[in-house]
C-alpha cells in the first residue's frame, strides 16, 4: 500500500513522517542552545553542525510532506467530537507551522548576527541577509530554542494522545 487509503496512511506518507519525527528528535538532542558563545564555541561545533544539518533536512521534509498531502489521500478522521477534531486540527497546524518556522528562525538568527550557516558536510553557506547584529532584527535568534521545546512537547504530547484515542476507539470503549 504505497498510497493511501479512506482508511489508512500509505507506505511513503509514514515513512516521510517517521523520518521527520526522528530527525526531529536527534536535533533537539544535538542542539547546542544557550547563550551565543555557548553556541559558537569550538567545543559544540560538530552538535551546531549536525543541528543545522539536521534542521535543514526538517525543513525539506515538512515542505514535501505539505506537497504529498495536496496529491494523496488522506485516511477518514474516526468519528470524535467537534472539540476533539478542532484540537486536533489546531494541534497538527501548529506542528507544521513549527516544522516550517523553526529551522527558517535559526538560519535567518544566524545570517542576521553575521553567521554562516554550517553543515556536517564542512559546507558553509555565507549570510545572505547582511549583518544586523547591532540592530533589532537580530533579536529573531531567541525565539528558536523555546520554539523547540514547544515543537517537541506538541509532537510527544500529540502522538501519546493519539495513541491513547486509538486504544480507547480500537477496544470500543469511548463511542462518540
Amino acid at each position: 500500500m504505497v498510497k493511501s487509503t479512506g482508511t489508512r496512511y500509505g507506505s511513503i506518507a509514514q515513512f516521510f513522517h517517521w523520518c521527520t519525527a526522528i530527525l526531529v528528535l536527534v536535533a533537539f538532542v544535538y542542539g547546542p542552545g544557550g547563550p551565543e558563545q555557548r553556541v559558537y564555541s569550538s567545543v559544540h561545533e560538530f552538535d551546531r553542525r549536525l543541528h543545522e544539518t539536521l534542521g535543514l533536512c526538517v525543513f525539506t521534509l515538512a515542505v514535501i510532506r505539505l506537497l504529498l498531502r495536496t496529491i494523496d489521500a488522506r485516511p477518514e478522521a474516526p468519528p470524535v467530537l467537534r472539540w476533539m477534531r478542532v484540537m486536533a486540527t489546531a494541534v497538527q497546524r501548529l506542528l507544521y507551522m513549527l516544522l516550517l518556522a523553526l529551522p527558517l528562525t535559526a538560519v535567518a538568527g544566524a545570517w542576521l548576527e553575521g553567521r554562516p550557516l554550517t553543515l556536517v558536510a564542512g559546507v558553509e553557506i555565507p549570510p545572505l541577509l547582511g549583518d544586523f547584529r547591532a540592530g533589532r532584527l537580530a533579536s529573531i535568534a531567541p525565539y528558536h530554542s523555546p520554539g523547540n521545546w514547544v515543537l517537541t512537547t506538541l509532537a510527544c504530547e500529540g502522538n501519546a494522545g493519539s495513541r491513547r484515542l486509538q486504544l480507547c476507539l480500537a477496544r470500543h470503549r469511548c463511542r462518540f
